[in-house]
């Protein structure tokens, strides 16, 4: 019995191999532009008349190769910043020298990433107030892959540029994600037992609040779902205007976490997601109403900024943003060939560096990329568009980087961390950096009060 079933499996696995050789021959032959060799040079020659070479990475340098996104983003209110990995050096560094530019040459006032909505606000405290520390800060984001030596430069940076201006032209730092309620039940606790508004059943659901939502029982559901009806009865009159907007959405972004928790299945998990990304778009909106429709930047990983579905199935925040906001939205995806990142292994719990091999399908978009005669470039579709070959390949499917807060090593050989897509329909732009390095981790833990 033992023999037939080694067997099987065998039969199987060779199966398996022709059948993933054919995928790849089908998937090459349906790419013409690519499978000739001539129309593969003409296509990186045309590229390459069309990028914006980048000369540095690092933050704190002149701005004169970034100059021609003036004309770009002259009137766009929201650029979002992505990144094909949660753990790379050179994308947070190079996210950072943007940010500069967009806030000294472009007048942008407000940063929003893909963290926490109420814990983001003691970051916000300290870059705009200097109230706190950067790793509390950091520690109440409630988002691990951002504790990193390069986040925390980027933070003091914003600090330090906003010392000394007045309140008006100093650049806000929000959050628009809705993971975790911990940050939000110390600020209602607070405020409630301040102001003596902190009744038996607002004190039961906040204490819910206050766990890890894996822990979560369906009677702490039920808690905390009666006292966000009960904290939209509090009043807030003691409170600015702005302080009690903020308050009251803190506790949308509470409902807007439990809904994901509900909504969590082991055989749909794509149904959560796709609700964290609606949720995610509807709370940067708000940011961008709060704000009065100052510019502001968001950066999130590719897979959130993008603005048409992918063949990762799930909605993204950026097809909300843009639906609403139309070309005032202007998204980058990042791109790279190879390199090494800081991701999650679930199974030995703790970061770790690992390498990432040039692209699997040598007819990848970051294959293509990587045959440019600039290693780090900027491409803006709507410019490059007017060449048939760049319109050709931008808007045909292929595949590109995709990697999250966790990696597989085993798995890094196949397609797993690619996504297919038009590049056209999913961004407005591409920074693309040939080769990259893992970001620092932050021991933030154990510098957090």
């Amino acid at each position: 019995m033992g023999n037939i079933v080694y067997k099987l499996i065998l039969m199987y696995h060779n199966l398996l191999k022709r059948f993933s050789k054919l995928i790849l021959i089908l998937f090459t032959l349906s790419f013409p532009f690519i499978s000739s060799a001539q129309n593969n040079q003409d296509l990186v020659k045309a590229l390459n008349s069309k990028l914006i070479p980048i000369k540095t990475l690092s933050p704190d340098s002149d701005y004169s190769d970034l100059q021609p996104l003036k004309a770009i983003l002259k009137d766009k209110g929201i650029v979002g910043l992505g990144e094909a990995t949660h753990g790379t050096h050179d994308f947070f560094v190079y996210k950072h020298r943007m940010l500069e530019f967009l806030v000294k040459e472009m007048g942008y006032k407000a940063f929003v990433i893909e963290a926490n909505f109420a814990g983001a606000q003691t970051m916000n405290d300290y870059v705009v107030y200097g109230k706190g520390n950067v790793y509390k800060g950091l520690w109440d984001m409630g988002i691990g892959v951002w504790m990193t030596q390069e986040f925390v430069d980027m933070a003091n940076w914003l600090k330090d540029y906003n010392t000394g201006k007045p309140l008006s032209e100093r650049v806000h730092f929000y959050g628009c994600d809705m993971q975790g309620n911990q940050a939000a039940s110390v600020i209602f606790r607070n405020y409630l037992t301040k102001t003596k508004q902190l009744t038996p059943v607002l004190d039961s659901g906040i204490t819910q609040m206050a766990k890890y939502g894996n822990t979560l029982t369906k009677d702490d559901k039920v808690q905390i779902r009666t006292a966000i009806t009960a904290l939209r009865q509090v009043t807030l009159t003691s409170l600015p205007d702005d302080s009690a907007q903020l308050f009251k959405h803190d506790i949308r972004a509470v409902e807007q976490y439990m809904d994901e928790m509900d909504a969590e299945s082991t055989f749909f998990p794509a149904k959560s997601i796709d609700l964290r990304d609606k949720y995610m778009a509807e709370n940067c909106a708000w940011i961008y109403n709060y704000i009065k429709g100052d510019k502001m930047v968001v950066w999130a990983h590719n897979q959130h900024i993008g603005e048409l579905k992918n063949s990762s199935g799930i909605t993204p925040m950026g097809s909300y943003l843009k639906a609403q906001f139309k070309d005032n939205y202007y998204a980058f995806g990042f791109g790279f060939n190879s390199g090494t990142i800081r991701a999650y292994n679930a199974e030995a719990k703790k970061y770790q560096i690992y390498d990432v091999p040039p692209p699997v399908l040598t007819n990848s978009a970051d294959a293509i990329f990587a045959q440019c005669n600039y290693p780090n470039f900027i491409l803006d579709f709507k410019s490059a568009s007017t060449d048939t070959a760049i319109n050709t390949f931008l808007n045909t499917e292929l595949r590109s980087h995709a990697i999250g807060a966790d990696f597989v090593s085993l798995l890094k050989n196949t397609t797993k961390y690619y996504v297919k897509q038009k590049l056209a329909d999913v961004y407005d732009g591409i920074i693309f950096l040939r080769e990259t390095t893992a970001a620092t981790p932050e021991k933030v833990v154990k510098k957090t009060p």
